[in-house]
């Protein structure tokens, strides 16, 4: 018998084993006992552990509204106090804003005004410089613009009448009424007679002699003279009291400037008329050349008529074999007809129209220097006859052609290139001058787009000449 079974008294096996059992579910519980004292402790711990959370949630949740609103109270209070800083410094702004409107606006006034008054000092300076310039190279801006000489001499004639009433009433000169010499009126009135006729006489003498000399180059040297002939000879009558007015002094310097245009006037006019013979005798060379080939032609086209009623009488009675050579003959005869009948028709047409004639373009080097071109017209039928005439012996060296232009209505074309390089002129004071400095592709290209795109124009001038001339002249230098 076992040591169990012995202990055990000889119980059975299996009850042991049951109660083994119920003894490990004993301990068993024991422990779970414990484990759910445990737990409900836990329990009791996260219970608590909740409710304090909820409350500190609560309690937190009452200061953040409590914070919210002190924060709300506070942000009002500062939104009123910047809502009024603003304001404040909103009308501090508006204040300065406009303050610098009113400061700018009267700034742009001043510049304006400035902008205007320098643009009026600018035309006043470029007045007086103009004039001045115009001074310098012997130009003159008349004061008077009459249409003839004519009418310039019966203006000055006026004027010295003016001048000689002015005298003959005694308001040439301010002088005392009544003055005494010796205590003797009549002494003094002959006295201060006297002293006026020098004062005048000498005045006027010296005022002669200034118009007379006056030119384009000295007109305003000629009016400082005169002024200052008058501030002396009054200085020389001061203790007298007796002095030249000024309105005959202003009377002397219209004579003055009358008398300057009058003098351009007549040379204008002489010109003019010099300029009016020239075209009449260019006018009677047209007519003659054109007769004269006109009777040329005619002379001709009677030939060619009679030579070709002369062939056609052979080839009535011809046979065959003289026929061919008679119609060959005939053909050529015909056609240097019909050329002789062309070319009547062209001078009867240029006959006919006084516009048609050629424009040239024309150049010297020698003479006038680079890139100077005259641009004129000749209704010659022979125009090479006229550019010959302008090199004759006027000038050192005969003209180079750039461009000779026939057209229908000359002057037109002419007046055109004229107008188109007015300000280009080499003499801007007399405009039958026509001489332009400027560069001949500018020409060239007014011509092509008045006249004819395919024309060709010669941009190079030869000179030969010239240039010949220097290279004799080179040479020399350097043989020497």
């Amino acid at each position: 018998m076992g040591m169990m079974d012995w202990f055990t008294g000889g119980k059975d096996k299996k009850e042991i084993e049951r109660l083994t059992k119920e003894l490990e579910l004993i301990q068993l519980t024991k422990e779970e006992l414990e484990y759910l004292d445990v737990k409900r402790e836990l329990e009791a711990i996260r219970e608590q552990f909740t409710q304090e959370q909820q409350q500190i949630e609560e309690d937190t949740k009452k200061q953040r509204t409590q914070l919210e609103k002190e924060l709300k109270k506070e942000r009002d209070a500062f939104d009123r106090h910047v809502k009024f800083e603003r304001k404040a410094v909103d009308k501090e702004i508006k204040k300065k804003q406009n303050t610098i409107l009113a400061e700018t606006k009267k700034s742009q006034d001043e510049v304006a005004a400035n902008t205007a008054r320098l643009v009026e000092l600018k035309q006043l300076i470029g007045e007086y410089d103009d004039k001045y310039l115009m001074q310098q190279h012997g130009l003159y801006e008349p004061s008077y613009e009459f249409d003839t000489s004519s009418a310039y001499k019966n203006m000055l004639d006026r004027i010295r009448s003016e001048q000689k009433d002015m005298i003959r009433s005694k308001v040439a000169t301010s002088h005392p009424e009544q003055y005494m010499v010796d205590n003797d009126k009549k002494k003094g009135k002959e006295f201060v007679l006297d002293t006026i006729k020098l004062s005048l006489r000498a005045f006027n003498n010296e005022c002669d002699v200034i118009i007379a000399g006056v030119k384009p180059t000295n007109i305003e040297k000629s009016a400082d003279k005169i002024n200052k002939a008058f501030d002396q000879i009054n200085s020389l009558t001061d203790m007298q009291k007796i002095s030249i007015r000024k309105e005959y002094l202003r009377a002397k310097l219209r004579e003055l400037h009358l008398k300057h245009e009058f003098e351009m006037k007549k040379q204008a006019e002489k010109e003019e008329q010099q300029e009016i013979k020239g075209r009449m005798r260019e006018e009677a060379r047209v007519l003659k050349e054109i007769e004269n080939a006109r009777k040329k032609v005619e002379k001709e086209e009677l030939h060619f008529r009679s030579a070709v009623t002369s062939v056609r009488a052979k080839l009535e009675e011809a046979d065959d074999s003289e026929k061919q050579a008679l119609l060959a003959k005939l053909a050529e005869l015909e056609a240097k007809l019909a050329e002789v009948e062309s070319i009547k028709d062209d001078i009867e047409n240029r006959e006919k129209n006084t516009r048609a004639g050629y424009v040239y373009v024309i150049s010297n080097i020698g003479s006038f220097g680079e890139h100077v071109y005259k641009i004129g017209m000749t209704r010659r039928l022979e125009p090479l006859d006229r550019i010959r005439e302008l090199g004759s012996a006027s000038v050192p060296f005969t003209f180079d052609i750039h461009a000779m232009v026939f057209s229908e209505d000359a002057p037109t074309l002419e007046n055109k290139l004229h107008h188109r390089f007015a300000t280009e002129r080499v003499n801007q004071v007399n405009l039958r001058k026509e001489f332009f400095k400027v560069e001949i592709e500018q020409i060239a290209k007014v011509i092509k787009e008045e006249f004819d795109e395919t024309l060709e124009i010669t941009l190079a001038a030869q000179a030969e000449d010239y240039h010949r001339t220097l290279q004799l002249r080179e040479a020399a230098v350097s043989s020497v």
